[in-house]
């Protein structure tokens, strides 16, 4: 870490959600604590997931379409707002959802190029046998534009399952 002070949040599993170097001011840290508790509050009511293979594997068991949120590690807060939207966090039910927060590592690297992801944030949306139907990209969006792409997904992958 460079600068002082840094102050990191991390949310209850060790992840960092928001990191600030510096004196930013108040107006900047308020802020900054709001992102974090409506990140909190979103992972509280949206069933994330981390484990790429094993969620993919998932959602062909049971049959859900998929909702894959990649974001870089200084791009935390962008889908704060819409994360916690309710309608947001009702239709995730329908969704096996991962959570891909990309470092500078090679794994996260390799796993950009594989889905194709060069904005962040990134929504890619899959049917549960792995294909992609859609994607949002260079976020963040409403919660009404995530709503209605997440209801056309629903709707398209239950059209697949017949």
């Amino acid at each position: 870490m460079t600068g002082y002070p840094t102050v990191v949040f991390l949310s209850p599993d060790g992840e960092v959600i928001e990191r600030m170097t510096g004196n930013q001011g108040a107006a900047k840290w308020i802020s900054a604590m709001k992102r974090v508790r409506r990140q909190a509050e979103a992972s509280a009511f949206i069933r994330w997931r981390t484990d790429l293979t094993q969620a993919m594997t998932d959602a062909c068991t049971g049959r859900k379409p998929l909702l894959i949120w990649f974001s870089h590690v200084r791009c935390g807060g962008n889908l704060a707002e819409t994360l916690t939207d309710a309608g947001v966090a009702k239709l995730s039910e329908e969704f096996v959802c991962i959570k891909a927060e990309i470092t500078c590592s090679a794994a996260t690297i390799k796993t950009c190029k594989q889905f194709k992801v060069d904005l962040f944030p990134t929504v890619v949306f899959m049917t549960h046998y792995g294909s992609e139907t859609a994607r949002l990209s260079g976020m963040p969006q409403k919660p009404a534009a995530l709503i209605e792409k997440m209801k056309e997904q629903i709707a398209q992958d239950t059209r697949g399952k017949r």
